[in-house]
């Protein structure tokens, strides 16, 4: 009650206090947005959260009625979105309300500049997902909106009507996640409008938006390239075989299909190679000092650190090989880093480097046998089990290269989104691990060389693939796996 009366009274204050484009005004609304979001983010019952979304929604509405609020950047809202096209034509703020039942519910005010009445305006769009029928194929608007966070909006310069392609998520429940690629455009007096056909499969069949559902216990991306005016993601399969359609059950498979833009449409393309697109960046003189500017980080001094790291889950064939490595506190190396941006050269001088100086190091294996009953997240999670268990040191605190880890006997861990590019004992891990396992490869090749694995190490490439296609499988393949593209696999 007292936190109501007291949003009240700055209200009021707020509106005695107008005046046209004042930063200041701007200034104490955004205050008084701050607590609101909050509450919508934190409140203990649905019931709260949507008091203070009414209050919030109400608020930032006449806030960005000023005209300098277009430009204001509002960085204190830390749980709302704000985000533009290339073009800065408008803005939207986007945010997110968890029900009591684990759903969610998306809200987004659209903010731009009306140039024939030479103003800005405002739409609110209406988040109405769950009621939508075959919403790839649906022609919606701002009133009927299939809602999620907006994390990117592509604007490919053409003549004619400005189009926006979105990129956003659906945390949705705790079953499935969901990534949504649609059109956004505005027609005619205040309108928006979602959805065009512009997304081909085929020269004969095409989709208004793609939806790509997956099991939420797995991540995967959805990235714009702006230079290949591509659109990369993860190609999704069923964990098994009899769970096809059900897409809570679908993971990636390690290989990437994408959407390249080309006369006005995005047109699939399936089974991209994706390496070597990320150039990295120069490396510039260091300033003087005793530690190069670019070299990685100890996590910390104070505990006995363990970081581990994986190779071969995108593999095909062969094993999951993990490793775990403890380094002292005084180690450094200026040219460790991740082991996929460093020559199969320099991870083999880092690899000896690494055993020679580290103060533990194990490795853990799993067999493409056990991949296959236990899925390659778990199998993941096992390597990397029997690598900490093999340490002739008990850490103190296990740095996780990813975002999803199973308990080590009760030993802290700490999940680091790409943790081989940040901390030096994850970096080591990598390093190990990819070396062993490229090592084991090789020597499989021997028995198979017919799939090529020294130069491909099971991965999913084209000529990969093509021997599987003729030759067949070998007991060294993932059976779990989808071996061979489908020609059309989009029904996500």
């Amino acid at each position: 009650m007292q936190k109501a009366c007291l949003i009240l009274f700055i209200l009021i204050n707020l509106d005695g206090l107008a005046q046209k484009g004042n930063t200041r005004i701007i200034g104490k609304y955004e205050d008084t947005l701050k607590v609101m979001a909050h509450s919508i983010m934190n409140a203990d019952t649905e019931y709260e959260k949507r008091l203070a979304n009414e209050e919030f929604t109400n608020t930032l509405m006449q806030v960005l009625q000023y005209e300098k609020s277009f430009k204001h950047p509002f960085d204190s809202l830390v749980t709302i979105a704000k985000i533009s096209p290339p073009d800065a034509s408008f803005r939207i703020f986007n945010w997110l309300l968890k029900k009591d039942n684990g759903t969610y519910e998306y809200f987004a005010i659209v903010h731009y500049h009306n140039k024939k009445r030479k103003r800005y305006e405002l739409i609110t769009l209406s988040d109405n997902s769950s009621s939508i029928r075959n919403p790839e194929q649906a022609d919606l608007d701002a009133t009927n909106w299939y809602g999620g966070l907006i994390y990117d909006i592509i604007h490919i310069k053409k003549s004619g009507r400005k189009y926006y392609t979105i990129l956003s998520y659906d945390l949705n429940d705790k079953y499935s996640q969901k990534k949504i690629i649609d059109v956004m455009y505005f027609s005619g007096r205040n309108k928006i409008k979602f959805g065009l056909p512009i997304f081909k499969i085929s020269k004969d069949k095409s989709q208004k938006r793609v939806i790509l559902e997956y099991d939420a216990k797995t991540s995967i991306s959805v990235k714009y390239h702006k230079k290949r005016e591509q659109i990369i993601f993860n190609h999704l399969v069923p964990i098994r075989k009899d769970l096809q359609g059900l897409y809570e059950y679908y993971i990636p498979d390690g290989t990437f299909n994408a959407y390249n833009y080309k006369s006005g449409k995005w047109w699939l393309k399936q089974d991209v190679d994706i390496r070597n697109m990320h150039k990295g960046p120069r490396i510039k003189k260091p300033k003087k000092g005793l530690i190069p500017r670019w070299m990685l980080k100890q996590y910390s001094l104070n505990k006995i650190i363990a970081g581990c790291d994986e190779s071969g889950r995108g593999s095909l064939a062969g094993p999951v090989v993990a490793a775990a490595v403890i380094l002292p506190k005084d180690f450094k190396n200026k040219t460790l880093n991740d082991s996929k941006l460093l020559s199969e050269k320099k991870r083999t001088l880092l690899k000896n480097v690494i055993k020679d100086q580290s103060k533990s190091w194990a490795i853990g294996v799993v067999s493409a046998k056990e991949v296959d009953k236990i899925n390659i997240l778990n199998a993941s999670f096992l390597a990397m089990h029997r690598a900490i268990k093999k340490l002739n040191i008990n850490p103190q605190l296990l740095l996780i290269d990813g975002n999803r880890f199973n308990t080590y006997e009760n030993v802290e861990h700490k999940c680091i989104i790409k943790g081989d590019a940040k901390y030096m004992s994850i970096a080591a891990a990598s390093i190990l691990a990819k070396t062993y396992r490229d090592k084991m490869m090789k020597e499989l090749n021997i028995k198979y060389p017919e799939y090529n694995w020294e130069k491909n190490k099971g991965y999913p490439t084209k000529e990969h693939r093509q021997a599987i296609n003729r030759f067949g499988i070998s007991k060294y393949h993932r059976k779990s796996f989808q071996l061979l593209p489908l020609k059309v696999n989009l029904g996500i």
